[in-house]
Protein backbone atom coordinates (compact mmCIF):
# COMPACT_ATOMS: atom_id res chain seq x y z
CA UNK A 1 0.00 0.00 0.00
CA UNK A 2 1.10 3.25 -0.95
CA UNK A 3 1.95 5.93 2.31
CA UNK A 4 -0.54 8.33 2.20
CA UNK A 5 0.34 12.14 3.45
CA UNK A 6 -1.38 14.71 5.60
CA UNK A 7 -4.93 16.25 4.30
CA UNK A 8 -5.07 12.97 1.52
CA UNK A 9 -6.90 10.17 2.20
CA UNK A 10 -7.93 6.75 0.14
CA UNK A 11 -11.00 5.41 0.45
CA UNK A 12 -12.82 2.33 -0.35
CA UNK A 13 -16.57 1.85 -0.30
CA UNK A 14 -16.99 -1.95 -0.68
CA UNK A 15 -20.40 -4.03 -1.14
CA UNK A 16 -21.52 -8.02 -1.00
CA UNK A 17 -24.30 -10.22 -0.48
CA UNK A 18 -23.91 -10.63 3.36
CA UNK A 19 -25.48 -14.01 5.07
CA UNK A 20 -25.94 -15.02 8.87
CA UNK A 21 -22.60 -16.89 8.08
CA UNK A 22 -19.91 -14.89 9.50
CA UNK A 23 -17.37 -17.42 8.54
CA UNK A 24 -18.66 -17.05 4.73
CA UNK A 25 -18.78 -12.88 4.96
CA UNK A 26 -15.50 -12.76 6.40
CA UNK A 27 -13.68 -14.47 3.55
CA UNK A 28 -15.18 -12.45 0.93
CA UNK A 29 -14.57 -9.13 3.19
CA UNK A 30 -10.55 -10.40 3.62
CA UNK A 31 -10.61 -10.56 -0.51
CA UNK A 32 -12.19 -7.13 -0.51
CA UNK A 33 -9.56 -6.15 1.57
CA UNK A 34 -6.62 -7.15 -0.98
CA UNK A 35 -8.06 -5.91 -4.08
CA UNK A 36 -8.63 -2.44 -2.07
CA UNK A 37 -4.93 -2.59 -0.73
CA UNK A 38 -3.86 -3.42 -4.02
CA UNK A 39 -5.87 0.02 -5.29
CA UNK A 40 -4.08 2.09 -2.69
CA UNK A 41 -6.89 2.36 0.26
CA UNK A 42 -5.74 3.60 3.24
CA UNK A 43 -9.45 2.79 4.90
CA UNK A 44 -11.35 0.02 4.02
CA UNK A 45 -15.61 0.72 4.28
CA UNK A 46 -18.23 -1.63 4.70
CA UNK A 47 -22.13 -2.01 5.01
CA UNK A 48 -24.29 -2.51 8.21
CA UNK A 49 -23.45 -5.75 9.84
CA UNK A 50 -21.43 -7.00 7.09
CA UNK A 51 -20.13 -9.56 9.00
CA UNK A 52 -22.55 -10.85 11.02
CA UNK A 53 -25.59 -10.66 8.81
CA UNK A 54 -28.29 -8.08 9.62
CA UNK A 55 -31.65 -8.54 11.55
CA UNK A 56 -32.92 -12.73 11.43
CA UNK A 57 -31.90 -14.26 14.67
CA UNK A 58 -29.41 -11.61 16.03
CA UNK A 59 -31.41 -10.55 19.38
CA UNK A 60 -33.79 -12.91 19.27
CA UNK A 61 -33.03 -16.54 18.55
CA UNK A 62 -30.00 -18.95 18.64
CA UNK A 63 -26.65 -16.93 16.78
CA UNK A 64 -23.12 -18.34 16.55
CA UNK A 65 -21.80 -15.35 18.62
CA UNK A 66 -18.25 -18.10 18.75
CA UNK A 67 -18.05 -17.88 14.96
CA UNK A 68 -18.34 -14.18 14.55
CA UNK A 69 -15.89 -13.77 17.36
CA UNK A 70 -13.30 -16.08 15.36
CA UNK A 71 -14.47 -14.43 11.93
CA UNK A 72 -14.33 -10.59 13.34
CA UNK A 73 -10.43 -11.75 15.01
CA UNK A 74 -9.54 -12.82 11.09
CA UNK A 75 -10.53 -9.68 9.99
CA UNK A 76 -8.11 -7.49 12.51
CA UNK A 77 -5.61 -10.28 11.44
CA UNK A 78 -5.73 -8.67 7.43
CA UNK A 79 -5.60 -5.50 8.77
CA UNK A 80 -2.51 -5.90 10.61
CA UNK A 81 -1.25 -7.99 7.63
CA UNK A 82 -1.93 -4.68 5.23
CA UNK A 83 -1.17 -2.36 7.34
CA UNK A 84 -4.97 -0.53 6.54
CA UNK A 85 -7.52 1.00 8.64
CA UNK A 86 -11.01 -1.19 8.37
CA UNK A 87 -14.71 -0.07 9.22
CA UNK A 88 -16.48 -3.16 9.33
CA UNK A 89 -20.33 -3.63 9.93
CA UNK A 90 -21.43 -6.24 12.58
CA UNK A 91 -22.97 -7.16 15.96
CA UNK A 92 -21.92 -6.87 19.49
CA UNK A 93 -22.80 -9.25 21.85
CA UNK A 94 -24.07 -7.10 25.61
CA UNK A 95 -25.11 -9.35 28.69
CA UNK A 96 -28.07 -11.09 28.89
CA UNK A 97 -30.94 -9.96 28.59
CA UNK A 98 -29.85 -6.87 26.96
CA UNK A 99 -30.19 -7.25 23.38
CA UNK A 100 -26.84 -6.75 20.94
CA UNK A 101 -25.60 -3.06 19.46
CA UNK A 102 -25.86 -2.80 15.40
CA UNK A 103 -22.07 -1.35 15.34
CA UNK A 104 -19.39 -0.94 13.54
CA UNK A 105 -15.67 -1.86 14.39
CA UNK A 106 -13.24 0.68 13.44
CA UNK A 107 -10.10 -1.74 13.38
CA UNK A 108 -6.60 -0.05 12.97
CA UNK A 109 -3.81 -1.20 10.84
CA UNK A 110 -2.06 -2.89 13.47
CA UNK A 111 -5.48 -5.29 14.08
CA UNK A 112 -6.46 -3.80 16.90
CA UNK A 113 -10.15 -2.88 17.66
CA UNK A 114 -9.74 1.08 18.50
CA UNK A 115 -13.44 2.30 18.79
CA UNK A 116 -17.02 0.45 18.18
CA UNK A 117 -20.03 2.93 16.96
CA UNK A 118 -23.04 1.50 17.54
CA UNK A 119 -26.25 2.61 15.33
CA UNK A 120 -27.97 5.22 17.58
CA UNK A 121 -31.39 5.63 15.77
CA UNK A 122 -33.18 2.21 15.35
CA UNK A 123 -36.17 1.55 13.12
CA UNK A 124 -39.38 -0.19 15.69
CA UNK A 125 -38.06 -3.77 13.65
CA UNK A 126 -34.66 -2.97 14.83
CA UNK A 127 -35.61 -2.54 18.28
CA UNK A 128 -36.90 -6.04 18.23
CA UNK A 129 -33.12 -7.14 17.53
CA UNK A 130 -30.82 -4.45 18.86
CA UNK A 131 -30.33 -1.91 21.72
CA UNK A 132 -29.62 1.54 20.65
CA UNK A 133 -26.21 3.17 21.02
CA UNK A 134 -25.33 6.48 22.65
CA UNK A 135 -22.28 8.32 21.63
CA UNK A 136 -20.75 9.39 18.87
CA UNK A 137 -16.90 8.14 17.44
CA UNK A 138 -14.57 10.28 15.32
CA UNK A 139 -11.57 9.55 14.18
CA UNK A 140 -8.66 11.02 12.55
CA UNK A 141 -5.90 9.53 9.71
CA UNK A 142 -3.61 11.37 7.54
CA UNK A 143 -5.00 14.65 8.94
CA UNK A 144 -8.52 14.19 7.40
CA UNK A 145 -11.25 14.07 10.38
CA UNK A 146 -14.26 10.91 10.04
CA UNK A 147 -17.06 10.46 11.60
CA UNK A 148 -19.04 6.99 11.91
CA UNK A 149 -23.16 6.17 11.19
CA UNK A 150 -25.61 3.47 10.73
CA UNK A 151 -28.82 3.68 8.15
CA UNK A 152 -31.50 4.98 10.25
CA UNK A 153 -29.41 7.21 11.30
CA UNK A 154 -29.14 9.22 7.62
CA UNK A 155 -33.40 10.23 9.01
CA UNK A 156 -31.87 12.69 11.59
CA UNK A 157 -29.92 15.61 10.57
CA UNK A 158 -29.17 16.86 13.37
CA UNK A 159 -26.16 14.05 13.56
CA UNK A 160 -24.45 15.02 10.89
CA UNK A 161 -25.12 18.54 11.62
CA UNK A 162 -23.13 17.90 14.95
CA UNK A 163 -20.53 15.79 13.54
CA UNK A 164 -19.87 18.76 11.11
CA UNK A 165 -19.43 21.22 14.27
CA UNK A 166 -16.94 17.92 15.89
CA UNK A 167 -15.18 19.14 12.38
CA UNK A 168 -15.79 15.79 10.40
CA UNK A 169 -14.63 15.72 6.63
CA UNK A 170 -15.55 12.57 5.95
CA UNK A 171 -18.19 10.43 6.89
CA UNK A 172 -18.30 6.67 6.64
CA UNK A 173 -22.26 5.67 6.65
CA UNK A 174 -22.72 2.00 6.51
CA UNK A 175 -26.49 0.84 5.22
CA UNK A 176 -28.41 -2.56 4.53
CA UNK A 177 -30.86 -1.17 2.77
CA UNK A 178 -31.20 -4.67 0.71
CA UNK A 179 -33.17 -7.78 0.65
CA UNK A 180 -36.43 -6.67 -0.23
CA UNK A 181 -38.60 -7.76 -3.55
CA UNK A 182 -37.85 -4.61 -5.49
CA UNK A 183 -37.21 -1.09 -5.19
CA UNK A 184 -38.88 0.72 -2.85
CA UNK A 185 -38.80 4.52 -0.96
CA UNK A 186 -35.01 4.12 0.01
CA UNK A 187 -33.98 3.73 -4.06
CA UNK A 188 -35.37 7.21 -4.37
CA UNK A 189 -34.47 8.58 -0.85
CA UNK A 190 -31.76 7.37 0.64
CA UNK A 191 -28.72 8.79 -1.94
CA UNK A 192 -31.09 12.54 -2.27
CA UNK A 193 -30.47 12.72 1.08
CA UNK A 194 -27.11 11.95 1.71
CA UNK A 195 -26.10 14.41 -1.11
CA UNK A 196 -28.06 17.47 0.41
CA UNK A 197 -25.95 16.65 3.78
CA UNK A 198 -22.61 16.61 2.21
CA UNK A 199 -23.41 19.89 0.06
CA UNK A 200 -24.93 21.77 3.27
CA UNK A 201 -22.00 20.06 5.76
CA UNK A 202 -19.18 20.57 3.05
CA UNK A 203 -18.47 16.81 4.03
CA UNK A 204 -17.15 13.45 1.70
CA UNK A 205 -19.74 10.93 2.37
CA UNK A 206 -18.46 6.94 1.96
CA UNK A 207 -21.93 5.29 1.85
CA UNK A 208 -21.24 1.34 2.31
CA UNK A 209 -24.62 -1.00 1.06
CA UNK A 210 -25.23 -4.49 1.03
CA UNK A 211 -25.72 -5.28 -2.70
CA UNK A 212 -27.66 -8.48 -1.31
CA UNK A 213 -30.94 -8.86 -3.88
CA UNK A 214 -32.84 -6.84 -4.13
CA UNK A 215 -30.59 -3.67 -3.18
CA UNK A 216 -32.12 -0.45 -3.08
CA UNK A 217 -29.10 1.33 -4.40
CA UNK A 218 -25.73 0.80 -4.50
CA UNK A 219 -22.67 1.48 -2.71
CA UNK A 220 -21.81 5.49 -3.33
CA UNK A 221 -19.56 8.34 -2.75
CA UNK A 222 -20.49 11.65 -2.99
CA UNK A 223 -18.48 14.62 -3.01
CA UNK A 224 -18.88 18.42 -0.59
CA UNK A 225 -20.89 19.41 -2.99
CA UNK A 226 -23.37 16.79 -3.22
CA UNK A 227 -22.45 15.04 -6.52
CA UNK A 228 -22.33 11.28 -6.60
CA UNK A 229 -18.53 10.76 -7.89
CA UNK A 230 -18.55 7.00 -7.97
CA UNK A 231 -21.07 4.14 -7.58
CA UNK A 232 -20.67 0.25 -7.50
CA UNK A 233 -23.19 -1.55 -9.59
CA UNK A 234 -26.45 -2.81 -7.79
CA UNK A 235 -26.78 -6.61 -6.19
CA UNK A 236 -22.84 -7.01 -7.45
CA UNK A 237 -20.31 -7.51 -5.03
CA UNK A 238 -17.66 -4.51 -5.78
CA UNK A 239 -15.04 -2.54 -4.25
CA UNK A 240 -14.63 1.16 -5.40
CA UNK A 241 -11.63 3.44 -3.88
CA UNK A 242 -11.60 7.00 -3.87
CA UNK A 243 -8.75 9.56 -3.37
CA UNK A 244 -9.59 12.74 -0.89
CA UNK A 245 -7.08 15.82 -0.95
CA UNK A 246 -7.75 18.34 1.29
CA UNK A 247 -5.17 20.39 -0.34
CA UNK A 248 -6.29 19.72 -3.44
CA UNK A 249 -9.50 20.29 -2.76
CA UNK A 250 -10.63 17.42 -4.79
CA UNK A 251 -12.16 14.10 -5.49
CA UNK A 252 -10.42 11.28 -7.54
CA UNK A 253 -11.54 8.51 -8.71
CA UNK A 254 -9.00 6.21 -11.03
CA UNK A 255 -10.90 7.79 -13.94
CA UNK A 256 -9.49 11.09 -13.21
CA UNK A 257 -10.25 14.09 -10.82
CA UNK A 258 -13.46 16.03 -10.37
CA UNK A 259 -13.75 19.51 -8.68
CA UNK A 260 -15.37 19.37 -4.99
CA UNK A 261 -15.29 22.93 -3.46
CA UNK A 262 -15.79 22.91 0.01
CA UNK A 263 -16.85 26.50 1.14
CA UNK A 264 -19.23 25.27 3.26
CA UNK A 265 -15.99 24.38 5.47
CA UNK A 266 -15.26 27.78 6.10
CA UNK A 267 -18.95 28.64 7.50
CA UNK A 268 -19.55 29.00 11.31
CA UNK A 269 -22.10 26.73 12.41
CA UNK A 270 -25.32 28.99 12.72
CA UNK A 271 -26.47 31.34 15.48
CA UNK A 272 -27.04 29.35 18.68
CA UNK A 273 -25.30 26.31 17.63
CA UNK A 274 -22.51 25.71 19.97
CA UNK A 275 -21.22 22.13 18.62
CA UNK A 276 -22.06 20.92 22.05
CA UNK A 277 -23.20 17.48 22.74
CA UNK A 278 -25.96 18.93 24.97
CA UNK A 279 -29.65 17.30 24.63
CA UNK A 280 -32.08 19.07 22.78
CA UNK A 281 -34.27 22.09 24.37
CA UNK A 282 -37.19 21.10 23.05
CA UNK A 283 -39.00 18.92 24.94
CA UNK A 284 -40.16 16.37 22.61
CA UNK A 285 -38.48 17.08 19.62
CA UNK A 286 -40.10 15.43 16.24
CA UNK A 287 -36.98 13.26 15.81
CA UNK A 288 -37.31 11.46 19.41
CA UNK A 289 -41.04 11.16 19.45
CA UNK A 290 -40.68 9.10 15.70
CA UNK A 291 -38.13 7.38 17.24
CA UNK A 292 -39.88 6.47 20.09
CA UNK A 293 -37.55 8.00 23.12
CA UNK A 294 -39.86 10.32 25.37
CA UNK A 295 -37.51 11.62 28.61
CA UNK A 296 -34.70 12.69 27.05
CA UNK A 297 -32.68 13.07 23.26
CA UNK A 298 -30.34 10.14 22.64
CA UNK A 299 -27.71 13.03 21.41
CA UNK A 300 -27.64 14.27 24.91
CA UNK A 301 -25.61 11.03 26.12
CA UNK A 302 -28.58 9.94 28.00
CA UNK A 303 -30.22 6.77 27.92
CA UNK A 304 -33.29 7.46 27.44
CA UNK A 305 -36.92 5.36 28.09
CA UNK A 306 -38.27 3.94 25.81
CA UNK A 307 -42.42 4.21 25.12
CA UNK A 308 -42.07 1.10 22.52
CA UNK A 309 -41.58 -1.54 25.52
CA UNK A 310 -41.49 0.87 29.02
CA UNK A 311 -38.31 -0.65 29.56
CA UNK A 312 -35.15 1.67 30.95
CA UNK A 313 -32.23 1.60 28.53
CA UNK A 314 -29.34 1.80 31.04
CA UNK A 315 -25.74 1.56 30.41
CA UNK A 316 -24.85 -2.54 30.12
CA UNK A 317 -21.61 -4.25 30.69
CA UNK A 318 -19.84 -6.13 27.81
CA UNK A 319 -20.77 -9.85 27.11
CA UNK A 320 -16.93 -10.56 27.50
CA UNK A 321 -17.22 -9.94 23.87
CA UNK A 322 -13.87 -7.58 22.29
CA UNK A 323 -12.86 -5.06 23.50
CA UNK A 324 -12.27 -1.47 22.16
CA UNK A 325 -8.64 -0.43 22.93
CA UNK A 326 -8.49 3.34 22.97
CA UNK A 327 -5.63 4.62 20.88
CA UNK A 328 -4.09 8.38 20.08
CA UNK A 329 -5.25 8.38 16.53
CA UNK A 330 -9.15 8.15 18.08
Amino acid sequence: MTASTDGVLRVATCQFPEMFAPTRNAKIMREQIAVAVGEGADIVHFHECALSGYGGPIGVGDYDWDALRAATESLMAAAAAHGVWLVVGSSHPLTPPHRPHNCVYLISPDGKIVNRYDKRFCTRGDLNNYTPGDHFVTFTIHGVKCGLLICYDFRFPELYRTLYTKGVQVMLHSFHNAGGSGPGVLTHVARATLQGYAGVNGMWISAANSSRFYSMWPGSFITPDGRIAGKLRRNRRGVMVNTIDLARNTIARRTGATSAGDWLRSAAPPEGQSGSEGACTRSVCLACADQGWVEACPLGRVQARSSRNGETAEPVPNRGGLQATPAGAV
